[in-house]
């Protein structure tokens, strides 16, 4: 019986909150996680100024690149298909997802507690000042605001939490063009913007704001007291929900944008970092781990994906390899606002057949094959599974959910039946 009512117990919390989370995977660094930021195709990036090292994690909670002896490093920031991490040893630290490359950008030894990428730049702020610079070093100009963590950008405007104000600044010149004060008593420590809601966290307050009507002038559509650190706040993708980290408390809080709790979990350690990718959620602990959870209970925007397949060969036919590049573009619009993930695989092919082709030179790399027959070919990059080679270029548009975005492989196999295309996923 008494199982019974706590089953029933826990079933009524679930339709209270609406929300729950369910553990994906977990992944410790050793040193406290300050902060975290998801890419816009599920990498993870991840800061642990303790542990000399920054780290890339993969959807599956696998390393996918790290870089060490890069000192104590304080934050990082995702834009433009980049990752950039900013440290107190005068360096901002990129890496750029297209050529899986790190490099890095000198900077002056006062800003280096938090950046923000963005289409315009890097602002890199210290806790007294900040500045704008290109993404090839160059200062675009400085300000006297400081940045306890990532500013937020808005069409031309900044949004600097700064302790005692949260600032706003223009983008063109870093003039100071209004400064608030959400409670005398209050640090501000974070801030984050999704389309025309700002949420500003405090030392013991959320706020959510909206800037539609006039982006200088904030408007509180409400605020939640009682909190202990609001040391990072991730918005969902439709701007629905707000993940915020009640830190001190060792709580991670999720409200809607009506300011009703939704979910909430506690955990053993403070609770310092929050981002949120579709329905993943990952947060970062003191003692040095990360969390994904799955968003149980939410449904993220549709994607359209739209993938492009072709065949090249640099080889006369028939061909001794044959290289296919499959380019998939991933496209969400919500309430009119649309963002484009574009992934590229490229696979070296070792051809098993002896078919003999009439081959056109469509440039001097690209052959299109006038197959006859079906011919068959086995990838090295897929092993063991085989690919059925087309003799032309086409293009395909589905409607994904999330779900599937997340576990969709590359294609395995392309067939060529009756003059038409069949595509199989695994």
């Amino acid at each position: 019986m008494r199982s019974f009512v706590l089953l029933i117990l826990i079933l009524l919390a679930s339709l209270v909150h609406g929300l729950s989370l369910v553990e994906l995977w977990s992944y410790n660094v050793g040193g406290r996680i300050r902060a975290l930021a998801f890419s816009s195709n599920g990498k993870l990036g991840v800061v642990s100024p303790s542990g000399n090292c920054v780290y890339i994690i993969d959807r599956e909670g696998n390393l996918h690149s790290q870089k060490c002896n890069v000192g104590t490093v304080y934050d990082v920031s995702y834009c433009c298909n980049k990752f950039g991490f900013v440290n107190w040893d005068r360096r901002v630290y990129l890496y750029d997802l297209d050529n899986e490359e790190w490099n890095s950008i000198e900077i002056d030894l006062s800003y280096g507690q938090s950046l923000s990428l963005s289409s315009e730049g890097i602002l890199v702020c210290g806790l007294t000042n900040c500045e704008l610079i290109n993404y090839d070093g160059a200062k675009v100009w400085e300000d006297q605001t400081g940045a306890l963590r990532s500013p937020s950008h808005y069409e031309d405007l900044w949004y600097i939490p700064g302790d005692s104000y949260l600032f706003i600044v223009r983008n063109v010149d870093g003039t100071i063009v209004k400064k608030l004060r959400f409670d005398p008593f209050d640090e501000i420590i974070s801030d984050s913007i999704c389309r025309t809601y700002l949420a500003v966290g405090t030392s013991s307050h959320l706020y959510l704001t909206t800037i539609s009507d006039n982006p200088l002038e904030p408007v509180v559509l409400w605020s939640v007291s009682g909190l202990l650190g609001v040391n990072d706040i991730a918005f969902s993708p439709d701007c629905k929900y707000l993940a915020v980290t009640d830190s001190y408390h060792r709580k991670l809080v999720i409200y809607d944008n009506k300011g009703d709790l939704v979910a909430e979990k506690s955990f053993n350690y403070f609770v310092d970092s929050v981002a949120w990718w579709y329905d993943r959620i990952a947060i970062g602990l003191d003692d040095g781990t990360i969390i994904v959870y799955k968003v149980e209970g939410y449904t993220p925007p549709l994607l359209t994906a739209t993938t492009t397949e072709t065949t090249t060969s640099t080889d006369s036919c028939p061909c001794t390899t044959v290289t296919v590049t499959s380019t998939t573009t991933y496209t969400t619009t919500v309430e009119n606002v649309t963002k484009t993930i574009t992934i590229t695989t490229t696979s070296v092919i070792n051809n098993t057949d002896t078919t003999t082709y009439n081959t056109t030179a469509v440039s001097p790399t690209t052959i299109v094959k006038n197959v006859t027959n079906t011919t068959t070919y086995t990838t090295t990059e897929l092993a063991p599974t085989t690919m059925v080679l087309s003799n032309t270029t086409v293009t395909t548009t589905q409607i994904l959910t999330t779900e599937t975005l997340i576990k969709i492989p590359a294609p395995t196999l392309i067939a060529l039946l009756g003059g038409a295309l069949i595509r199989r996923k695994e």
